[in-house]
């Protein structure tokens, strides 16, 4: 019987923006130092372990948009759903205009991306 190697996590860190605070930020948005840190590996569930900011909404995996995200775009490439473990660490405030669904929906893709092999170049990841 041979041993088992663990596949590694998958880490990402995505910056806060400014994209949503007023006039003109839209076009001329400037990354924060703010920061959405999360680490994926493959589980027999989906479950996450949050820290930081808005944990207590960051920590919910029912409707968790990178969860969604990450599931919306597997389907789509008719890639089997594998079920992840999440550890996120959140600097970033939520639905205060500093671009947190952003980062989560990018958060998301990144993890189809990885997690279904899919072969896309950095611009279809942001399209």
């Amino acid at each position: 019987m041979s041993a088992r190697r663990a596949e590694p996590v998958h880490n990402l860190r995505l910056p806060a923006t400014s994209a949503n605070l007023g006039p003109a930020f839209d076009a001329a948005a400037l990354a924060l130092d703010l920061y959405l840190r999360v680490g994926a590996r493959r589980a027999s569930e989906f479950s996450i372990h949050a820290t930081g900011r808005d944990q207590e909404i960051c920590g919910q995996a029912e409707n968790h948009l990178i969860l969604e995200t990450y599931k919306d775009v597997m389907r789509r490439e008719k890639k089997s759903v594998a079920p992840l473990a999440l550890k996120i660490g959140n600097d970033v405030p939520i639905g205060k205009g500093c671009g947190s669904s952003a980062s989560a929906r990018l958060a998301g893709i990144a993890l189809a991306v990885h997690f279904g092999k899919l072969k896309w170049n950095d611009a279809r990841i942001v399209g």
